[in-house]
């Protein structure tokens, strides 16, 4: 793809933005894994009618990690392995990024490069305003970085190869540095080290409502760009709240369904996190969570009446709070996996194709009776579980797998869809395994009880 220049410009390496996106394989050549959160789980897709498993699967290794590029749509993103820091010998070209932006995909052993195009446009081509990544760069501007190695172990996992962008195309085709956003991202990159990641951040939160309890109300996180990232109910009697988030700039907002419609609709009482809107914008206020400084407990106690074009209405008539993108909004799915025993760890996935070969979301689930909750862009999705049984991290035998809305597995259930609207609370959503992997990696029915 791309060769880093030192200080954000300079000439493009030979052949020129053309020929970025020319040759992106689909379907099987891609070799797409199903990855998402923070957890490596394997094999889901066999399970499915029509998968054919690649032959020679364990003998592949596998690199996972995320596009990072805060604000923006990454899903036209495509990822390149290549066997040089030029990027001249490309092996391996992906591009099934997912909403949350990771990406997995299998490769033969050996070392590689990694790098990204984030085809903002989606012109099929590099052009202005286009995002650029590699892995080991985090500030372009930093002369001790460059493109560091991955080394692809056959049946291992190389993870956490994030790719954040730190350069744009400008209108002349040059390379400019993005400036990074060290007050939230941790400290610099050291000398011929590994890039270091801040470690998740505790924000705890209270709704403020006197007189009131909280038993329709749903509290919800989204990147400064609407892109959605966790959600969860608030105590029903004192609104208080938390979430686990990494470092970065958010919206923090609930609302309370005052009307019982299960929607997000006209007539809600709705909080952000302060009162005033975002400068230069109607947008609600953003929220910094920063590694060194983690906030004390919120109150969340700007609140007003949702109208119908978006507005939130101060109480007492005076003037608009903020406006929420009505259409961007996520829905708020809750759930859990059924099991008859307590659940160690597991995780929950989302995905708009029926062979999951590109996931859309994924959550952990939080407890040992399975709960889940996952804010979802609008859409229609089939979701899987995966229980890891004994805790490794792997899914591996005697680990289960099971899918909405499929309840027998000898007989080939398919997943049924989960609808999921803009604003709306979907709650109930629960799956139950039904098969197991055997000590050859294969699924296989569970005993009735």
């Amino acid at each position: 793809m791309l060769s880093p220049s030192r200080r954000g410009t300079g000439p493009l390496p030979p052949g020129g933005p053309d020929g970025l996106l020319k040759g992106i394989p689909s379907g099987p050549s891609a070799r797409p894994l199903l990855l998402g959160g923070t957890r490596a789980i394997l094999l889901l897709a066999v399970l499915l009618p029509g998968f054919a498993a690649v032959s020679g699967q364990e003998e592949l290794a596998t690199i996972t990690g995320r596009v990072i590029w805060p604000g923006h749509d990454v899903t036209t993103s495509v990822v390149q392995i290549a066997k040089d820091p030029k990027f001249q010998q490309v092996v391996m070209t992906y591009a099934a990024v997912t909403e949350a932006g990771t990406y997995a995909t299998a490769v033969d052993p050996g070392e590689y490069y990694v790098n990204v195009l984030v085809d903002l446009d989606g012109n099929k081509r590099a052009s202005p305003g286009d995002g650029v990544g590699w892995y080991g760069v985090m500030d372009l501007t930093d002369d001790r970085q460059r493109p560091r190695t991955v080394t692809a172990r056959a049946g291992q996992f190389a993870q956490n190869i994030n790719l954040r962008v730190s350069a744009v195309f400008g209108p002349d085709m040059k390379l400019q540095a993005i400036e990074p956003p060290r007050k939230v991202a941790g400290p610099p990159l050291p000398k011929d080290g590994a890039p270091v990641r801040a470690e998740p951040v505790t924000v705890k939160g209270i709704l403020v409502w006197p007189g009131h309890t909280f038993e329709n109300a749903v509290v919800w996180v989204q990147s400064y760009g609407w892109q959605p990232v966790a959600c969860t109910r608030p105590d029903p009697q004192s609104g208080r709240f938390s979430f686990k988030l990494d470092p970065g700039y958010y919206l923090l907002l609930a609302f309370a369904d005052v009307n019982g419609s299960s929607d997000l609709d006209a007539g809600d009482i709705v909080w952000s996190y302060g009162s005033a809107p975002h400068p230069g914008t109607s947008d609600p206020p953003r929220l910094a969570v920063r590694p060194d400084s983690p906030p004390g407990e919120l109150e969340l106690k700007w609140r007003g009446v949702l109208r119908n074009e978006g507005g939130v209405l101060a109480p007492d008539g005076s003037a608009v709070l903020f406006a929420l993108q009505l259409a961007r909004v996520p829905a708020f799915v809750f759930g859990r996996v059924v099991w008859r025993e307590q659940i160690r760890s597991g995780a929950v996935k989302f995905s708009k194709d029926i062979n999951f070969a590109r996931l859309s979301a994924a959550v952990e689930l939080s407890g040992p009776k399975g709960r889940f909750a996952m804010p979802l862009r609008a859409g229609d999705y089939y979701v899987s579980a995966l229980i890891d049984l004994d805790g490794d991290e792997n899914l591996g035998p005697g680990d289960l797998i099971g899918f909405y809305g499929a309840h027998d597995f000898a007989a080939g259930d398919a997943p049924a869809v989960l609808q999921a609207r803009a604003g709306t609370v979907v709650p109930g959503v629960e799956i139950e395994p039904f098969a197991k992997l055997s000590e050859e990696g294969r699924p296989r029915p569970l005993e009735q009880r």
